[in-house]
């Protein structure tokens, strides 16, 4: 028995969110030459929060992923763009 599942655009560019997220976190991470525990500690957040969110994607509140930025010594640019237009990428 095969199973198909269905994924629409919305879920796929949710997860396609969150994985950008992820991978400039776990980026930046590996680049300070930190460990967890001193991430956790400079951002002022528990250390398991640290490894949910490079390791499972957990707990990526904006709070939590600001604090981390900050740990990190990186600034955060967000921007919210027409699909229906041409746009610079970040």
């Amino acid at each position: 028995m095969s199973y198909k599942l269905k994924i629409d655009g919305k879920k796929m560019k949710n997860a396609d969110f969150v994985g950008d997220v992820m991978d400039q976190l776990q980026q930046a991470f590996i680049e300070s030459g930190m460990t967890e525990k001193q991430v956790a500690d400079k951002a002022g957040i528990y250390e398991i929060t640290i490894v949910d969110m490079l390791e499972y994607g957990a707990n990526l509140t904006l709070r939590n992923i600001s604090s981390l930025a900050h740990a990190l010594d990186r600034d955060i640019v967000f921007k919210l763009v027409d699909p229906n237009k041409d746009h610079e990428p970040i």
